[in-house]
This record gives C-alpha cells, structure tokens and sequence, in this order.
C-alpha cells in the first residue's frame, strides 16, 4: 500500500488515490476523464469495425484492436445496453446492426 502513490500515474494517468479509515480499511481510486474518453474511442472503433463487417466476431475485433477478448465482449455489452448496436441471429452465422441511438 505505500507505493500506491508512487506507481499509480504509471498505471491510471489522472487517477486519484484516497484512504479511508476503519474496519476494513479502504482504499480507493478514482479513475480520471482520460479513462472515459479512451472507452468512448474504443466504443467508436468498434462501430467503426461493425459498420466495415457487420459478420464480425469479438475475437477478430480483438485482434484487429490489440485488446483483449473480455475487453471488447465488455463493450459490446455496453454499447448493447445502450441500445447502440444489436445482435440479429446466432452467435454463428448472426451479424451486428448499428441502430444509430447514443446516450449521453
């Protein structure tokens, strides 16, 4: 816990560490904008990639990002329950749709 301070800007530019006393103890860390805005891209990338593919699999925008499986299955998650994209048919066979709604 003494390094926190010391290794966090390596690890979450603009994030906040904060220590609260009491039983337990702990500890949090407020993640900065800089982390909404990266999402935000992220989520425009793999529009992007949809609109290019609507045939395309998570694994293959993985790959074609350099991120994780679970890092795009959590924003495939995310723009679905924002009603931003939505899967048609099987998870073989189906394609993507764009349905152009945005929350903001």
């Amino acid at each position: 816990m003494r390094h926190v301070y010391k290794y966090l800007p390596h690890y979450a530019k603009g994030a906040t560490a904060e220590f609260l006393d009491g039983e337990p103890f702990k500890p949090i860390i407020k993640l900065g904008e800089t982390s909404e805005k990266m999402s935000e891209k992220m989520s425009e990338k793999i529009i992007s990639l949809i609109s290019k593919n609507p045939k395309i699999t998570a694994a293959e925008m993985a790959k074609e990002l350099g991120k994780s499986s679970r890092t795009i299955e959590r924003k495939i998650r995310e723009l679905k329950q924002n009603n931003r994209i939505k899967r048609i048919g099987p998870d073989k066979g189906g394609y993507w749709k764009i349905t152009e709604s945005r929350k903001d």
